[in-house]
């Protein structure tokens, strides 16, 4: 299940793993997270899909996002947050093999790179939120199955892909902008993402952050008099305001996996 390459560029032309626009020939990792979303709620839900074709599926899914990530970036320690009585919280270092800030671009056919300066090959916070999310969405739908795929082998590389992921978001941790974006555009997007990225993984703090205390007390200040949200960051009034609430009431539904080491 790699990607399938035209020989001289890299570029993708047959995005057999992910999914795009109507109009479009190459996949893109925005689209394919919807698309993932809708499974895993179709498959917590019961519906009824051949055991093999949810297996097809996950595997590809978790092939390509590997297939795609940064290949190296900065050591990133692991920190455990410790509060006492929601008063005083210290941060304590939870092992002494560094994680590597390893991200991911919007473009489904691009290898993930530092310094990317447009859109589609810059690697981003919410696109790294995108590729977290989507290998523990594998993770857990072969989980679900009992997929005997899901060797240690397999587990062992997705769960180091995830960590490396959340590691580029304790890396570069922003509430306030996109980062990695050229113009940090679609903010609110990416706030959604680190939301859903961050649950799924079940992880309180990335580094020294409380991600959702440090993103909700952005979000509370810059909301507008009419209880929306600014369309200057990317996509339109609505939207944003779509993606501050699904922020800020952590909409998405924790995972049944959970990834330690």
């Amino acid at each position: 299940s790699k990607l399938v390459t035209d020989g001289t560029t890299g570029a993708i032309t047959t995005p057999k793993n992910c999914w795009h626009y109507p109009e479009g020939k190459s996949g893109d990792h925005s689209n394919t997270q919807y698309a993932l979303l809708g499974l895993r709620s179709a498959q917590r839900s019961g519906v009824r899909v051949p055991r093999d074709l949810w297996e097809d599926v996950w595997v590809k899914v978790i092939d390509h996002f590997l297939d795609v990530q940064e290949k190296d970036g900065p050591q990133v320690m692991r920190y455990k947050m410790l509060e006492d009585d929601g008063e005083y919280v210290i941060y304590k270092p939870i092992t002494s093999i560094p994680d590597r800030a390893r991200g991911w671009t919007y473009s489904a056919g691009i290898d993930a790179k530092p310094g990317g300066t447009i859109h589609s090959d810059a690697t981003t916070g919410s696109m790294t939120s995108v590729g977290v999310a989507s290998l523990l969405i594998g993770m857990e739908g072969l989980t679900a199955i009992r997929s005997a795929k899901l060797n240690s082998s397999m587990r062992n590389e997705l769960i180091k892909g995830a960590w490396d992921g959340l590691a580029w978001l304790t890396h570069h941790f922003k509430v306030d902008t996109n980062p990695g974006h050229p113009d940090g555009s679609w903010v609110y997007y990416y706030l959604y993402g680190l939301e859903r990225a961050a649950v799924l993984a079940g992880v309180r703090n990335l580094g020294q952050h409380d991600w959702y205390r440090e993103g909700a007390d952005w979000l509370v200040t810059t909301q507008r008099g009419d209880g929306s949200w600014n369309s200057g960051h990317g996509s339109g009034i609505l939207p944003s305001t779509c993606f501050a609430l699904l922020f800020l009431t952590k909409a998405t539904v924790p995972g049944r996996v959970k990834i330690t080491r």
